[in-house]
Order: structure tokens, then C-alpha cells, then sequence
């Protein structure tokens, strides 16, 4: 959505356009002939020093990438970009601050004189319900009553209220308009709402092929002709997704949100691949940043990005053994969920008591290096993490509160001594292990990195 999005909008907002958008969901059109222009006009962009290419992001994990590794927020906010493609949420949060500088929101601008302009109008969250529950007809019953809830007026409100956005796309539903900075609001009553039905994995696709394109590397064309593939033949027929990239000697399983409970094999082969890219003493993994599991056999490309899929960057940080230990304790603190912040980890074991009642905190008994020597609270290490845990998005709606390993948040003290930003992913770090032990099979076992001590209530 990105470069399509943002690039392309134009295009997609014109007669031309609109005709070649339903004529490709009904499989008729296609990127070759059409999508050269818009294209172009991004090489154009890139050529007059208009954009940074380097800092355009292209992720299977659009909205983690505009989040963390764009950042809108923190270069508007420090003057280092006088413009960028964002939300009224990023909007809203840069006017509260004493920034020192004056911010407009302006809508898209289509070539056509007499154009409207362009709202882009799309939902913030989705609710659904778990396939396992639909299975149980109380479960299934409480669940549709709740989805009920949401779907009044009053409960959307509540829900918007609690997420600090400012539209709904409910039926009935009346928008305070003044709530939408001046300029935005005529907008929203009668500007052309600009919708993309293109597919995320085509869109994810398009954006790894396009860039390189748009920056002059590879022949627009032939971009174009390997999409128009891609979306004829599917996923499957893909060789960059598909092509092996090793293989596992065990199931390395994601289930029952066993990665944000205990040790487990994926855990330990993640922090693992990650300790090794970096070097650094201690890997950190928040549990929710493994989605999916990797079973015994030949692993591919698109496993890697199933596993890990989101686009936060490894970074490695100095800090003290008092600051891992509270990390630690942040990760454990909320198992009666249980929550993503859960962390797995290499270069370090650590035991809990798990409590299981909502505010109250488990218990962290003990962080020992793998000698089972204990981790002295003044003892330096370096730790390596995500940028998502340091702060790229800020601790307001993101960072699981891992506040004492920020970096990025300028609202809050920088807790530890950035010497290190990778510019990888957890991904990235999954491929480089297996290219790096491409001669043997990949294992992980339980080694007893985090013990779970029983007399939890």
C-alpha cells in the first residue's frame, strides 16, 4: 500500500484508473501497460532528490513498517521530513507536542483540475471471532452479543474512544467533524473516497519488486511482466518465496500462545539467529513477533516471513544487568492474558512464579547467565532487540511497555546506550542463520532457558 498507495494514487483515482481497477478484479487487467507512469514518476521523484529511496520500506508487515521503521511521527516531529503519508492519528499526536513547528493535514490532489480531492478511508481494527470458539455454542453466543455491542453507535464510540481515532465506517453513524483538523473536514462529506481492492500479498509483492525498479535497478518492465506472473500463478509459483532455504530436524511449534508462556523451540531458534547476526551478549524476543510455526522438513522463504512477519529492526543496545532484569519483569507481567511482551531469550536464563490474576504482577526469581552464575545488577551487557521494544512507535499504543530499553521515544529519558541499528529483521535473521548452517539440519531443543516455577495462583 505504500508505493501503491501513495505513488500511484493518480492512477488509481482517474477514469483510466477506476476502469482498470474493475477490470482487474474481474481478472482482466494488468500492471503491464498501465503502471509504467506511475512508476516513472516515483524514478522521477527519487532522481530530483525529492524522496530518499533508502527510506522508502517495503515489508510483507505494511502497517509494523510505517510505524516503526518510517517512523512519520519522530521525522516530522524532530524537522528531519517536511512532509510524509500518514494518519490523523500521527496528525493529531505531533500538534499536542511543543515541537516548534506548525503542521497541516492535506488531502491527496488528483491531476484533474476539476478533481475532488482524495480521502483515503480505510478501518483502524477488525473484530472477529476464533474459529475454536465458534465451535462452542455458549462461547459462540457470548461472542455475538459482544460483536453486538460493538456494532451500536455507542459501542463503536467506546471503541474509538479507547483507540484515539476519529472516524467510523458504521451505518448510521454521525462523525464529529471537529475533530478533523480544518481543511479535512469538507473532505470527508464530499471528496472521493480512494479504495485499493488490490490483495496484500500482490500489494507486499509489488512493493519488492518496484522499488528497485523505481530506483533504476531493474527494468520497469520486466517488474511489471514478474507481478502480472505473480498474480496469475499465485504464491506457490513464486522462486523468491518459495525457494528452500534449509531445513529443521524437529517441529518448532507456535500453539495455545506457548511463545508468551515458557521456553520453546522456536523461541530459542529466533533469539538464537538473532545473538548470532549481532554478536551482542543477550538476544531478546517479544513473544508476540512469532506467529506461526516451522515443522520438521525444508523450510522456505515465505516460512521465515510467516514465523516473523512483522518489519520492526534488530538493534543492540548497552545496558546494565538491574535494566535486563526489569525487562524481563515487563515480559512476564502479563501471562494472565497471556501478553505478546512475553520474552524469549538466548545468553540468558531466567525462572518465574506466573500469577494469572489480572494486576498482579508474576514473580521474577532469578536471571542467571547459562553457567547458572547470577547476572549482577551493575554488570554491562549488551542486548540485542527490536526497534518496536525501544520505542520506534512510541510506549502510548506500542513497545509492550518496555520502557526501561527505550531509544527512540524523545517523550521519555533514553534508558540505555544505542551502539548498534541493524537494519534487519527478525526475518532477516532466521535467513542468515540458515544460510550461515546451510550444511546441516536445524535443531532447537529445550535447554531450561526459562523455568516456570509452580504455585502460581
Amino acid at each position: 500500500k505504500y508505493i501503491i498507495g501513495t505513488y500511484a494514487v493518480d492512477f488509481l483515482a482517474s477514469a483510466d484508473g477506476i476502469r482498470w481497477m474493475a477490470d482487474f478484479e474481474d481478472g482482466k487487467a494488468t500492471f503491464s501497460g498501465s503502471w509504467e507512469d506511475s512508476i516513472n514518476l516515483l524514478r522521477d521523484i527519487f532522481e530530483l532528490g525529492l524522496a530518499d529511496p533508502e527510506k522508502v520500506i517495503t515489508s510483507s508487515s505494511v502497517h509494523s513498517t510505517l510505524s516503526t521503521a518510517f517512523d512519520p511521527y519522530k521525522r516530522m516531529a524532530d524537522g528531519t521530513a517536511i512532509a510524509c503519508y500518514s494518519d490523523l492519528e500521527v496528525y493529531n499526536k505531533l500538534v499536542a507536542q511543543d515541537t516548534g513547528y506548525e503542521f497541516e493535514m492535506l488531502p491527496c490532489l488528483p491531476n484533474e483540475e476539476d478533481g475532488k480531492p482524495l480521502v483515503n478511508a480505510c478501518a483502524s481494527e477488525y473484530l472477529g471471532i476464533n474459529k475454536a470458539v465458534a465451535e462452542d455454542e455458549v462461547k459462540l453466543d457470548a461472542c455475538l452479543r459482544v460483536l453486538e455491542l460493538f456494532s451500536t453507535p455507542e459501542g463503536q464510540q467506546a471503541w474509538m474512544d479507547q483507540l484515539q481515532t476519529a472516524m467510523s465506517y458504521l451505518k448510521g453513524f454521525e462523525p464529529d467533524l471537529n475533530a478533523l483538523p480544518e481543511g479535512i473536514r469538507q473532505c470527508v462529506v464530499d471528496g472521493y473516497v480512494f479504495k485499493s481492492e488490490i490483495p496484500g500479498d500482490v500489494v507486499s509483492y509489488f512493493g519488492r519488486l518496484m522499488l528497485p525498479a523505481a530506483k533504476g535497478e531493474t527494468e520497469v518492465s520486466e517488474a511489471l511482466a514478474a507481478i502480472d506472473d505473480y498474480v496469475k500463478n499465485g504464491q506457490e509459483q513464486t522462486d523468491y518465496d518459495m525457494s528452500v532455504v534449509g531445513s529443521v530436524a524437529v517441529d518448532m511449534l507456535y500453539e495455545n500462545f506457548n511463545t508468551r508462556l515458557e521456553e520453546t523451540r522456536l523461541g530459542n531458534l529466533v533469539s538464537d539467529a538473532i545473538r548470532e547476526l549481532t554478536g551482542a551478549d543477550i538476544a531478546l524476543v517479544n513473544g508476540g513477533g512469532l506467529r506461526a510455526s516451522l515443522f520438521a522438513g525444508e523450510v522456505f522463504v515465505e516460512d521465515l516471513a510467516t514465523v516473523c512477519p512483522f518489519g520492526n529492526l534488530i538493534i543492540v543496545a548497552e545496558m546494565d544487568g538491574a535494566t535486563l532484569k526489569s525487562a524481563i519483569e515487563n515480559g512476564i507481567s502479563t501471562v494472565y492474558r497471556p501478553g505478546g511482551r512475553f520474552l524469549q531469550v538466548s545468553g540468558v536464563c531466567y525462572s518465574y512464579r506466573p500469577v494469572y490474576e489480572e494486576g498482579e504482577p508474576s514473580e521474577l526469581i532469578s536471571v542467571t547467565w547459562p553457567d547458572g552464575s547470577p547476572v549482577e545488577d551493575d554488570e554491562i551487557i549488551t542486548v540485542a532487540y527490536n526497534n518496536f521494544m525501544a520505542g520506534a512507535g512510541g510506549y502510548t499504543d506500542s513497545g509492550d511497555g518496555f520502557t526501561m530499553l527505550n531509544v527512540y521515544d524523545e517523550s521519555l529519558p533514553v534508558s540505555v546506550k544505542l551502539t548498534e541499528e541493524t537494519g534487519k529483521t527478525f526475518a532477516d535473521a532466521l535467513s542468515a542463520y540458515f544460510s550461515a548452517h546451510k550444511d546441516e539440519q536445524i535443531t532447537a531443543e529445550l535447554e531450561g532457558r526459562i523455568s516456570v516455577v509452580n504455585g502460581g495462583t
